[in-house]
């Protein structure tokens, strides 16, 4: 998935038109078509980090350094919704999550 692909991906979970995002982060709707249709790549890290907080996400999941498909086709919007939960937790309190998992994976 693309850097565009998750751009509109996240905008449309959040249920915003381009325009309410473009709006949000002070650019005009033209420009939020490029980012997701790929004609622009190089967004700036301030305006990805305004889209991000518009369309509450971390910022890493709109460029996602670490794969290419963050959000594959396999994962429900709601466990979508649980791993951006999870990763807004502190690392103590993430650590007590897994445990919790851990602990009731065990009875099965």
């Amino acid at each position: 998935m693309t850097t565009g692909q998750r751009i509109a991906y996240f905008r449309k979970r959040a249920g915003m038109t381009m325009e309410e995002l473009a709006k949000a982060i002070g650019v005009k709707n033209s420009a939020i078509n490029k980012y997701e249709k790929g004609i622009v790549t190089n967004i700036p890290i301030e305006r990805v980090k305004l889209m991000a907080a518009a369309l509450d996400v971390q910022p890493e999941m709109i460029l996602d350094f670490l794969s290419d498909d963050p959000v594959p086709s396999e994962i429900t919007s709601e466990q979508l919704e649980l791993l951006t939960k999870f990763s807004r937790l502190s690392e103590t309190d993430q650590n007590t999550i897994k445990q919790m998992m851990d602990f009731m994976l065990s009875k099965y």
